[in-house]
């Protein structure tokens, strides 16, 4: 019996046991080492990936802590395998005329330039209305949390791509809490015509770093921890069933 085991020596340790016999996979979590005795394996992968997800750039102390409490990501092999569980094709702007009820619950993007700006409410009831239009009609963007930092992000007659989630009320098209993002800096980014993972979140993981924010520290994990993820596979087995490599996939999965 031939067997691949990943062992990650951490007070979370997991050990992930692949049987090659044909037809049958066994991929397992064990608290304790002594099980070892009963296999042999190919490769251990315990290294520089189990350091702590504070180091990768962007993260830090306070959000590292937010990461563990949130979304149990403790080292930055955590964070890489975190992985989106769908995409979002950032290639496709809509004008706001094609916005429509159907799409609720998609995330979209929208290409307009705010219009103006108003408060309302006091306290922890405050609102931040941005208004925006473009050609074909008027949105309106809300944000109940973050003001301060949003407030300071737009400017009244910038254009922006709008990405977020709209709704309709009263056939007038919303967006709350969206990101926004100048559109001479979107079209600048090499990944500008990328697909976008989307990932399972909490609502102080989405007001702290957002969408575009967590894919930033993933990106910046990787480019950090590349050359330190090692195969865990034999080339015979990979050749046999056609698997990518390792690398390939972590990095194609994510997408990055």
């Amino acid at each position: 019996m031939g067997l691949t085991l990943t062992f990650q020596p951490t007070s979370h340790c997991r050990v992930r046991v692949y049987d090659t016999i044909p037809d049958y996979k066994i991929n397992e979590t064990f608290p304790t080492l002594q099980f070892f005795t009963n296999y042999s394996y190919l490769c251990i992968m315990a290294n520089w990936l189990d350091n702590s997800v504070k180091y990768v750039a962007g993260v830090g102390e306070v959000r590292a802590k937010l990461l563990e409490k949130e979304l149990g990501i403790i080292t930055i092999d955590d964070l890489l395998r975190y992985y989106p569980f769908r995409y979002v094709d950032r290639t496709k702007i809509y004008s706001i005329a094609e916005i429509n009820a159907s799409m609720d619950t998609a995330l979209v993007q929208v290409r307009a330039r705010i219009t103006g700006v108003a408060y309302s409410g006091t306290g922890r009831k405050q609102r931040f209305t941005a208004f925006a239009s473009d050609s074909t009609g008027s949105v309106e963007l809300t944000w109940f949390r973050g003001i301060k930092w949003v407030e300071k992000s737009v400017e009244v007659g910038r254009e922006y791509i709008i990405f977020g989630r709209p709704s309709l009320f009263r056939n007038e098209v919303q967006f709350t809490h969206p990101e926004l993002e100048l559109v001479e800096q979107a079209l600048s980014r090499a990944d500008r015509f990328a697909m976008q993972g989307i990932y399972s979140s909490t609502e102080k993981i989405a007001s702290t770093l957002g969408t575009k924010g967590f894919f930033k520290i993933i990106s910046n994990a990787w480019a950090a921890a590349e050359k330190h993820i090692t195969e865990t596979m034999p080339q015979w087995l990979r050749d046999k069933y056609s698997l990518v490599p390792l690398k390939q996939a972590m990095h194609d999965i994510q997408p990055l």
